[in-house]
């Protein structure tokens, strides 16, 4: 039995240098299974040539194994980050999970039951579980009783006949698989459990509103659980694909149907993968949970859209609202706008009717001006003559001087003049006593158009006459 670790290239080399003919097709399709990473259980007897049979067990699983400090996603190494389940440990802390691939590959292959050679592949990177945790974490009830060690089976199993051998060794290894399942089931159900009852998002709590960024996040771990659930469903199928074909009836298991000292190890066998089942239906038990809780979660989605058209419906409804108020205010202020413009029409109509009236008024007023203008100056010319012709026609002369045509025209002109100078005294006089004897006022006096000003000099004048 040849027993490697970890396959390299100066490895393959060094096997086919050392192999014999005989065996270059057994190890040609084993290293290339191993490095692909498939799942098998194959019994090969060919059917002509040179009688010789090939036993081949090529088994993938995933083992979960906490991250080192500096890994927060996928590595080249690792398959899946677990971080979002946020999972603990041991001892109650939450620490970083990763998913890592495992493959074994076992193929033995002879000419008769006692001449045979075998060779057994592993990655053994990350199988550095501490047994003594895992142990009093999930239980030891799964311990194989052959051990765990494939380069040193203890002496009281040694034995040469091949498929005996070959049974063993895969009974070992399928309870070491088992192992590795048990304690990453149970460790995603314990995960996904704990978020669940603690997820705000869950139909269980008594929050009364759930935040958009609290369903997006349930959203995302859901669908991240999914995903993680999906690819250990598949690895978990491959495997109990591959058990399926060969117990099948007619299977390949019916090599070994002759064999009567090996019927526990075909029981170990057997209980193994029928746990493997069982650990499929769990996961497909998770999957349907996860299904139904996104299937909630669309709801809580659906009723937090149908709250918000609600709402935007409501705002529309105001906007709306307020829309036509606006609309109500706006035909109002045309209607007034309309009205202003209607009455400054007819203030405009008014004022240029006031306008006509104060030029007809003022008219009015220059040709009364000028009436009395001419009266005043026919009063100084006609005043004089009168005066005159009452003295001269008088029968006692008053005044010192003859009456004769010549002191008549003289006494005339003469009395024309004083009365000019008297209303000339009388016109200054009055301008100047206001000037002098008037009380000074506050406020200035306003300006007069220069037409009032006109007339009002030509009343003073004529009440001054």
């Amino acid at each position: 039995m040849i027993y490697i670790s970890k396959l390299t290239p100066s490895l393959v080399s060094a096997l086919a240098k050392t192999g014999w003919r005989h065996q270059m097709k057994a190890l040609r399709d084993a290293i290339g299974k191993h490095i692909a990473l498939e799942t098998s259980m194959r019994v090969h007897m060919p059917i002509l040539g040179f009688r010789k049979y090939r036993l081949e067990f090529h088994m993938e699983h995933l083992l979960l194994r906490p991250s080192s400090q500096t890994e927060g996603s996928v590595t080249d190494e690792s398959v899946a980050d677990l971080s979002f389940l946020e999972l603990a440990d041991a001892d109650g802390l939450i620490v970083p999970y990763s998913l890592y691939r495992e493959h074994m590959t076992l193929v033995i292959c002879g000419w008769s039951n006692m001449q045979w050679t075998g060779y057994v592949f592993t990655q053994a990177d990350k199988d550095n579980l501490n047994i003594e945790d895992m142990d009093e974490l999930k239980g030891n009830f799964l311990a194989s009783e052959y051990g765990f060690d494939f380069t040193a089976p203890p002496q009281s199993i040694l034995t040469w006949d091949a498929r005996s051998y070959w049974l063993r060794l895969v009974a070992h290894r399928s309870q070491y698989v088992l192992r590795e399942w048990l304690y990453l089931v149970r460790t995603v159900e314990e995960g996904v459990e704990a978020w669940k009852s603690q997820d705000s998002c869950n139909s269980g709590t008594t929050q009364d509103a759930v935040l958009a960024d609290d369903i997006k996040r349930s959203l995302d771990k859901t669908l991240q659980t999914m995903q993680l659930l999906r690819r250990l469903g598949d690895t978990l199928s491959a495997t109990l694909r591959a058990y399926n074909r060969f117990s099948k009836s007619g299977g390949d298991i019916c090599y070994f149907s002759d064999i009567r000292d090996c019927s526990s190890v075909k029981n170990s066998i057997v209980e193994s993968f029928e746990k493997l089942t069982d650990f499929l239906n769990r996961l497909h038990s998770l999957d349907d949970s996860c299904k139904h809780f996104a299937t909630h979660l669309g709801r809580i989605l659906d009723l937090e859209n149908n709250r918000l058209i609600i709402q935007n419906e409501q705002l529309s409804q105001e906007i709306n609202m307020y829309h036509l108020a606006s609309h109500q205010l706006s035909e109002r202020m045309h209607k007034l706008n309309e009205e202003t413009c209607r009455l400054n029409k007819e203030i405009h109509k008014l004022n240029e009717r006031s306008t006509e009236a104060t030029c007809a008024n003022q008219t009015e007023s220059i040709k009364t001006s000028h009436s009395t203008r001419v009266n005043v100056e026919l009063l100084l010319l006609t005043t004089p003559l009168g005066v005159v012709l009452q003295y001269f026609s008088s029968e006692q002369e008053i005044l010192f001087f003859k009456r004769s045509p010549k002191t008549f025209v003289l006494a005339t002109i003469v009395l024309m003049l004083l009365l000019r100078l008297l209303a000339l005294a009388l016109q200054h006089g009055g301008t100047l006593q206001r000037l002098f004897y008037r009380k000074p006022s506050a406020a200035p006096r306003r300006s007069q158009p220069p037409c009032q000003t006109l007339n009002n000099i030509e009343l003073e004048q004529t009440q001054n006459v």
